[in-house]
């Protein structure tokens, strides 16, 4: 009976969405689709932040394939046109209209311009601390840092370390230390690099 009841509802019913869309991160100028499906839909509608998306404009840079998903040829970020928002697909037919969940279209990026950079140039003794100082771009989502000592990825220890705000800190600089220094952010745009910093370790003869 069971069987019976959801087979009548599939025919002489609204539809029944069997796929929602998620959330997606894009990239600018890439493509990227938000997905929606109703086996038992025949017209499908998408809205953004409460707004009907223009689809059918030869123009538009979006399409709605047959199966009801948003399709992006290339995702958008500029100032006359911004497709970052809450997305959600109407699914309709002839007995009525089912709204998906919500979506959130996030268009990642990241500047430029490093906050803080590291001096061009420090000196150092043996056995002193130090600290190069780092403040990596404003991006979406928030880059991770990292340092790179003469092209080599620079490993967290007891002795060196990055900070959560983006620091190299040295707790007892040694001869090895000295060469030139790179703090590199990264996000899902790419990596960034900050200018360099040659560091000279003095000895304490």
């Amino acid at each position: 009976m069971l069987l019976i009841f959801y087979y009548i509802q599939y025919v002489n019913g609204p539809p029944i969405i069997t796929e929602h869309p998620k959330d997606i991160l894009s990239r600018r100028n890439e493509p990227a689709t938000l997905n929606c499906a109703s086996p038992n839909a025949d017209k499908f509608k998408w809205y953004r932040n409460g707004e009907l998306v223009l689809t059918d404009d030869s123009k538009e840079q979006r399409i709605i394939t047959y199966g009801g998903s948003l399709f992006f040829m290339r995702v958008m970020a500029n100032r006359k046109e911004n497709d970052a928002g809450t997305y959600w697909c109407v699914a309709s037919n002839k007995y009525g209209s089912t709204k998906s969940s919500n979506a959130t279209l996030t268009i990642a990026s990241l500047g430029n311009i490093f906050i803080k950079e590291p001096k061009a140039s420090v000196k150092v003794r043996q056995g002193e601390s130090l600290v190069l100082q780092c403040r990596p771009p404003k991006g979406v989502p928030g880059p991770t840092v990292l340092w790179k000592h003469n092209g080599i990825t620079v490993l967290n220890n007891s002795r060196v370390w990055t900070t959560k705000e983006g620091d190299l800190t040295f707790d007892d600089v040694v001869e090895a230390d000295a060469g030139v220094y790179v703090c590199v952010a990264n996000n899902y745009v790419g990596p960034r690099e900050s200018s360099q910093s040659s560091v000279v370790v003095m000895s304490n003869l």
